[in-house]
């Protein structure tokens, strides 16, 4: 699933650096085609939704002010940042089951 950049590379994986560029496509497409075949069950998009849902991708991470409230949010961010790449996938590889997964859940965005 590659989405923040098209090079195969992922660097907290390391991905790419130990494989050639077609064998990262290789797995790019593999997992492409793992996350397809889950949105087309109730149960692959409900955990999908789920895994959304405690990304809290759906709520603001403002915090009011107090010690230590700006690192929470920051951690908070970085929480939603995972949600939203597996948003952006969903939606490009699947766009009729993320229409599909919202109308599931219309009622439950909050977790």
């Amino acid at each position: 699933m590659k989405s923040f950049s098209d090079n195969g590379f992922n660097p907290v994986l390391n991905e790419g650096a130990r494989m050639g560029t077609e064998e990262a496509q290789r797995v790019s497409d593999e997992d492409d085609d793992a996350l397809k075949a889950v949105l087309r069950t109730k149960q692959g998009r409900r955990t999908i939704w789920r895994i959304l849902c405690e990304a809290r991708v759906f709520q603001t991470t403002y915090t009011m002010p107090y010690a230590g409230a700006e690192l929470q949010m920051a951690f908070m961010e970085g929480r939603k940042q995972v949600g939203y790449r597996l948003i952006a996938d969903v939606q490009r590889l699947a766009p009729k089951e993320w229409e599909r997964m919202v109308l599931e859940n219309k009622d439950k965005s909050n977790g």
